[in-house]
């Protein structure tokens, strides 16, 4: 101890005779060597964390490019979503089936087959499997911006597609063949829907009872034994029914009824 202070008194005697030398006197003492290593590593520290976030995240105006084909993105996500195109890499996989999808959105869509969800018009109730779809029949029918006109009845679409697939009832034209049979469809998705009966395929099924069907509308059908909801209602009387077609045979009734009255 005695010695270390002696050291201290020369050293700070020193200092007060020679100016340069104060580096080469803190240098010796002992703490400011741990001074120095700390602040070295702390520079070494930050020197990496920039190299690595240069290397994630590009400089303003540069681009993520692809290494397959030199299409270029700015943000990382994008190419990594890109890069799966050449790949095939297929990360999101449904947990009903065997099928993968390379995005989330798309498994998404394909998990809505199997639970039966559906996007619902909120002006007419209409149904629909796909967002884009429900969002193509909301400027048609309900938007009043709709430029492609039928030239059979004049009836008015937001899209071409929509006019297109329209017209078919007017021409009668169906482009899609069943490859099992020689039956024929106006829409793709009623083909879909009609080789499953060749197939057997029952994609939909019921969360609670596990039971399968074909089709989504026979799925939304069936939950309602489980729910007890009836949202077909008859306007005759205070009856209510769980699907379209019983309501349908219910109303028959009373028209029935109606007409041998006035018979009568």
């Amino acid at each position: 101890m005695a010695d270390s202070k002696s050291n201290i008194a020369s050293n700070a005697s020193i200092i007060n005779s020679d100016t340069s030398s104060v580096i080469e006197v803190l240098l010796s003492l002992p703490n400011s060597i741990q001074t120095v290593k700390t602040a070295a590593a702390d520079d070494k520290t930050t020197l990496k964390c920039d190299q690595f976030d240069n290397e994630l995240s590009p400089q303003i105006g540069h681009k993520y490019q692809c290494q397959y084909c030199s299409k270029s993105f700015l943000r990382g996500s994008d190419l990594q979503r890109h890069v799966r195109i050449h790949t095939g890499e297929k990360p999101y996989k449904c947990h009903y089936c065997s099928k993968a999808f390379s995005q989330s959105g798309t498994l998404s869509a394909h998990l809505r087959l199997h639970t039966g969800k559906q996007y619902e018009c909120r002006y007419c109730c209409q149904p629909f499997q796909k967002h884009s779809d429900l969002l193509d029949h909301i400027k048609s029918q309900h938007s009043g911006t709709a430029p492609f006109e039928c030239k059979f009845c004049k009836k008015l679409f937001s899209a071409f597609s929509l006019l297109t697939i329209h017209v078919r009832t007017h021409t009668g034209e169906k482009p899609f063949t069943c490859h099992l049979c020689p039956k024929s469809f106006a829409h793709k998705s009623d083909r879909t829907k009609h080789v499953r009966s060749h197939t057997g395929e029952k994609p939909f099924q019921c969360l609670i009872c596990r039971k399968s069907f074909s089709r989504s509308t026979s799925l939304t059908v069936h939950q309602r034994i489980h729910t007890g909801e009836t949202p077909f209602k008859c306007f005759y009387c205070i009856r209510t029914f769980s699907c379209s077609s019983h309501l349908t045979e219910h109303i028959r009734m009373h028209t029935e009824w109606k007409i041998d009255n006035e018979r009568v």
